[in-house]
């Protein structure tokens, strides 16, 4: 199974909010039950640990569809909606 999680703030990484903590904790969780899993975020640099592959991903406010147009790109799944 792959899944992407997207988060929003650049610190998932250093696990140094509230937020962080907990999405780190869910990722391990599904680190061992989950083939692939993508994180999309705005930290600064993509990464691979293990399944867990990091990406920074940098919207513009000038353009609120950078999101929409993001999720064109990823492969189709039955699980995945892309708009």
């Amino acid at each position: 199974m792959k899944v992407a999680v997207f988060y929003p703030w650049p610190d998932i990484l250093e696990r140094t909010s509230g937020a962080s903590i907990r999405t780190g904790q869910m990722l391990e969780v599904l680190r061992e039950k989950c083939g692939e899993i993508t994180v999309i975020s705005s930290s600064s640099g993509n990464l691979q640990q293990g399944n867990i592959k990091y990406v920074t991903y940098r919207n513009s406010y000038k353009e609120p569809s950078g999101v929409r147009r993001f999720l064109r790109h990823l492969p189709k799944t039955e699980l995945f909606f892309r708009p």
